[in-house]
């Protein structure tokens, strides 16, 4: 599912948000204030993480140890 972050020019994040308008608002504090941030659209990667890739790789070389 996609969803929007809040972060500082150096990519520090400031929240996660379900929707733009969500991540607008909490933008909008900063922005009034004088703060540079910006909003970055992330879709998650449906590639499985390196440990759970790592866990699938031990499991099969325990299987065919047997």
């Amino acid at each position: 599912m996609v969803h929007y972050e809040v972060v500082w020019p150096d990519g520090d994040l400031l929240g996660i948000f379900p929707t733009y308008v969500a991540a607008l608002q909490r933008a909008r504090v900063w922005w009034e204030r004088g703060y540079a941030c910006r909003i970055r659209k992330r879709v998650p990667c449906l590639a499985p993480s390196a440990l759970t890739m790592a866990a699938a790789v031990r499991k099969l070389r325990r299987e065919s140890m047997l």
